[in-house]
């Protein structure tokens, strides 16, 4: 369902072919998406790869005790990897970038499950190259309880593509910039250039019936 456009600017006779099921679908992946926590920045490394920005603190509203909210979160980032690759013959070739911001997260947005489905995705499920996972600036309870579950729902060979950056702002964006990731390219919320609009990359989604 990730995979087929998400609007059909209310074209009726579409509406009608769809069940309850396939619009329920829509509906949670499209709210999966209103939260934030997966965006495609729109820029590449240095090698080419396009940039995927994850911050767990847009889950501030998520219900994590709803089996629904957790596949729409989950189809949302088939539908967000999706629309990075599509059209984009390097990043194809060549991969993306996870960047992760979890400073503003708390321990009660952590879900088990979903942490295991997107993990899954990203190793396996969707066909797409994975060339790094950077996590910045991390809370105090992501080394004593996130990353160990990551650790264990990751492969061998996702485990070996994760570094972590701490400390100020500038060491972190040094490091980043070493890898090929310099400021132009980097959100704003981790001291970058780039404005992360996510209501109006959704709207333009919405007007390209994406």
């Amino acid at each position: 369902l990730s995979f087929k456009p998400l609007h059909n600017n209310d074209d009726d006779d579409t509406n009608n072919t769809m069940d309850k099921a396939d619009i329920t679908k829509i509906e949670t992946t499209l709210k999966g998406l209103s939260y934030g926590l997966l965006r495609p920045t729109t820029t590449h490394d240095s090698a080419g790869r396009a940039l995927l920005f994850i911050d767990p603190s847009r889950l501030a509203n998520y219900n994590k005790h709803n089996d629904d909210e957790r596949f729409g979160v989950a189809r949302a980032l088939w539908y967000v990897l999706h629309s990075m690759l599509e059209g984009n013959e390097t990043a194809q070739k060549v991969g993306i970038v996870v960047v992760g911001y979890p400073h503003h997260a708390k321990l009660s947005y952590l879900d088990r499950k979903l942490m295991k489905m997107n993990v899954e995705s990203l190793s396996g499920c969707i066909p797409v190259r994975l060339g790094g996972f950077h996590i910045c600036h991390l809370p105090w309870f992501f080394g004593k309880v996130a990353f160990p579950l990551m650790k264990l729902v990751m492969p061998e060979r996702m485990r070996k593509r994760v570094r972590v950056h701490v400390g100020s702002e500038e060491k972190v964006l040094k490091e980043l910039e070493e890898v090929g990731m310099g400021r132009e390219v980097l959100p704003s919320e981790i001291g970058g250039d780039v404005i992360l609009d996510n209501d109006g990359w959704m709207h333009e989604r919405k007007m390209a019936a994406l």
